[in-house]
């Protein structure tokens, strides 16, 4: 395989979660599972931070439990 192949990701919806999908240059495919209800509250704090900015910090404490393993 030449060191010019693109790492391929895609994302869908399945079964009630975000799946980011990776076939990366190298090593073996992977993918990701984020429960969509997370993702969407993930979305709403970052809105609400949005105009000030934000991090990973000050993200977290607006988020319940459930969505917090995503993020991290």
């Amino acid at each position: 395989m030449p060191a010019t192949t693109p790492r391929i990701e895609t994302f869908a919806v399945e079964d009630g979660c975000l799946v980011r999908k990776v076939v990366p240059r190298r090593g073996e495919p992977y993918e990701h599972r984020c429960p969509l209800a997370a993702y969407r509250e993930l979305a709403w704090a970052a809105i609400d931070l949005a105009a000030d900015g934000f991090t990973v910090g000050t993200l977290a404490p607006k988020l319940s439990r459930r969505a917090w393993p995503s993020v991290a």
